[in-house]
């Protein structure tokens, strides 16, 4: 998919002209959804403890998996039982963050309002959601929102046509965007 989210030869750019139809589907199905949220007419379930998201407005890597790590390690440095909840995806995962923070609750269940409750009687205090920004339905305190420096801005079609699960306006809703890289020099980074 990436050579037809990036490239510039023609080909990619057909199959992405050919994807137009189902990315405009896509694209109003998040926009009545978000619009949804935000004139309060779908219901946000409050979070059974504070609940800090850490997602992104791409599909693939942009570095959640360290960065939840990372706020797991400081939020327990300032005192707090903080817990990752997580829809589960892969398997490996879970066993990532347990390597990453031992002895932090791991939680994983499709139904995150169900993990932040299980996580609290697993006695934590906070709980950080990984790759939650898109899942409203839960009531958080912060939203961090990654981007990747490799890719900066660009390429900003929507599914199926582009790496895009929502339009860069949605940065608007996060508290907080932060720029990874991984491969980017830091001028690339930057820029």
């Amino acid at each position: 998919m990436a050579r037809i989210w990036f490239g510039r030869d023609p080909a990619a750019r057909l199959a992405r002209a050919a994807l137009w139809p189902a990315e405009l589907a896509y694209r109003t199905v998040s926009a009545v959804r978000n619009g949804l949220y935000d004139r309060g007419m779908l219901v946000v379930i409050p979070a059974a403890i504070p609940a800090i998201s850490v997602g992104n407005l791409t599909v693939g890597g942009t570095g959640k998996t360290p960065v939840t790590a990372w706020l797991v390690a400081e939020l327990s440095r300032r005192g707090a039982r903080p817990a990752v909840v997580l829809r589960g995806y892969g398997a490996d995962e879970p066993l990532v963050h347990q390597r990453l923070n031992p002895g932090v609750p791991v939680v994983c269940d499709a139904d995150r309002a169900a993990g932040l409750r299980r996580a609290r009687s697993e006695g934590a205090t906070v709980a950080v959601l990984d790759d939650a920004f898109q899942h409203r339905r839960i009531g958080r305190v912060a939203d961090l929102v990654l981007v990747a420096a490799e890719h900066g801005l660009q390429a900003r079609r929507l599914l199926p046509a582009g790496p895009y699960r929502e339009p860069v306006g949605a940065l608007g809703r996060a508290s907080l965007v932060v720029v990874t890289r991984k491969t980017a020099s830091l001028e690339q980074a930057a820029a």
